[in-house]
């Protein structure tokens, strides 16, 4: 037993977390919650999907019961310890520093990182706003992404028609480097309803995604862009959802006056398209009532210095901006006849957070 606690002690001391004080920190040594899973626990998981990889985290859910294989996109949005469990946006989901979050809605697609592509995934658990802002209210998971050489290739097939396919390659040659990464999901999924309670229009609710990204470094610099297409059947043949993104960012770290300068800066655009119906009370038969298309865009950066003084003081400064647009264009379908209903806006945050640290 003494021998056990020992070694669990060294494992824990030897963990390192960028999350809970945005620098390299002991997850031993930080007091906030923070859990971190390393690409060995992610691959040893059997979920098809990184949302439901994250499930064996204590106080993580979606809205939803059900996974991001076969739930509307609109319901991922992610949940901490309970806080935040009807607004999409309460929980940050950052990939290497960037935000994942819808710029638009606030919901994830868990599809966009490529699983093999990772190093470890941090989960902070608890409120995170003084050092990310207001969409840190229920805490913060950061992807982490893999810097080494190598090709790993990860295929799966399962029950219910579902096969996935996650794809990393990674080379370097003289001071640059670069890497390649990709990601296949198709499911027929399953039907939404109880067996006794369904009609004609009950099918499943299937869903397909790829994502396909890639990086070029030098030095301490990286461009990444990346591209994600997703198509659903949300249980009904009239109730339907397609999405197509596509991402950019940039960034660099460098050394500046004894401590470390990191600089990032990113870019969004979003198509997204859904329908809704009206479903009889028999179940069979469903009429179109909502057609609805939602283009959106999102801009943002951030710059952030590090500094420590001796061994033990460790000083955090940093400025945030970020700038999101989008318009939700429905076409209404009543007896009546059909109605055009546009609705949409801007939003430009700004934000500063300075950080001391004693040990």
């Amino acid at each position: 037993m003494l021998l056990a606690a020992v070694l669990l002690l060294a494992q824990t001391s030897e963990t390192i977390t960028v999350t809970a004080t945005r620098t390299e920190t002991r997850v031993a040594d930080t007091p906030a919650s923070v859990v971190v899973l390393s690409r060995e626990a992610l691959q040893a998981s059997a979920a098809p999907t990184l949302d439901d990889a994250l499930r064996q985290v204590a106080g993580f859910t979606l809205f939803r019961r059900t996974g991001s294989r076969v739930a509307n996109p609109t319901a991922q949005g992610v949940t901490l310890r309970g806080v935040g469990a009807s607004g999409a946006s309460r929980a940050l989901v950052l990939d290497d520093g960037v935000p994942l979050n819808d710029p638009f809605g606030g919901w994830v697609y868990w599809g966009r990182v490529p699983r093999t592509a990772l190093e470890r995934v941090e989960v902070l658990r608890g409120g995170a706003s003084d050092l990310y802002g207001s969409s840190a209210m229920g805490g913060v998971i950061q992807f982490v992404r893999r810097r080494s050489s190598g090709i790993d290739v990860d295929v799966s097939a399962g029950s219910q028609e579902t096969g996935t396919a996650s794809l990393f390659a990674a080379g370097k040659r003289g001071a640059w480097s670069g890497s390649i990464a990709a990601d296949f999901l198709s499911t027929a999924g399953y039907v939404l309803v109880r067996p006794g309670e369904r009609g004609v229009v009950d099918v499943e609710a299937d869903a397909r995604h790829t994502a396909l990204d890639a990086t070029v470094r030098r030095g301490g610099a990286f461009l990444r862009a990346s591209h994600y297409r997703e198509s659903r059947a949300n249980g009904t043949p009239l109730q339907t959802n397609d999405t197509t993104l596509r991402h950019l960012a940039l960034g660099g770290d460098a050394a500046v006056l004894g401590g470390t300068l990191a600089l990032r800066a990113y870019g969004s655009d979003q198509d997204y398209y859904q329908t809704f119906s009206a479903i009889a009370a028999d179940r069979n038969s469903e009429r179109l009532t909502v057609e609805q298309r939602v283009p959106s865009r999102g801009l943002g950066g951030s710059a952030q210095y590090t500094r420590g003084f001796g061994a033990r003081h460790v000083v955090v400064a940093g400025a945030e901006v970020r700038d999101a647009e989008g318009v939700s264009d429905e076409l209404r379908f009543t007896p009546a006849g059909t109605f055009h209903v546009e609705a949409g806006g801007r939003q430009r945050t700004g934000a500063v957070y300075l950080e001391d640290l004693f040990a």
